[in-house]
């Protein structure tokens, strides 16, 4: 969601910010989720135990982005 939105602030349309948030957890590597704040809870809700292969897209599945949608007007956004 902070994805969402930072796209958002940056002048990305609703649908162009979603596709764009999507991507970024579809393309999150289990590095990168090392790297942050958000890791220690993801990583134990994954339940991967000792398969932490660092270039792995644990994310990339549409059960952890697929029920996200946009509603009303998709372009434009002013925050």
């Amino acid at each position: 969601m902070e994805q969402f939105l930072d796209y958002l602030k940056a002048g990305s349309g609703r649908s162009q910010a979603l596709k764009e948030a999507q991507q970024y957890i579809i393309n999150i590597t289990i590095g990168e989720l090392q790297e942050s704040k958000l890791c220690p809870d993801i990583l134990a809700e994954l339940n991967l135990g000792n398969n932490l292969e660092i270039d792995s897209k644990p994310l990339a599945h549409p059960y952890f982005w697929g029920a996200w949608i946009c509603q009303g007007e998709v372009d434009n956004f002013q925050m």
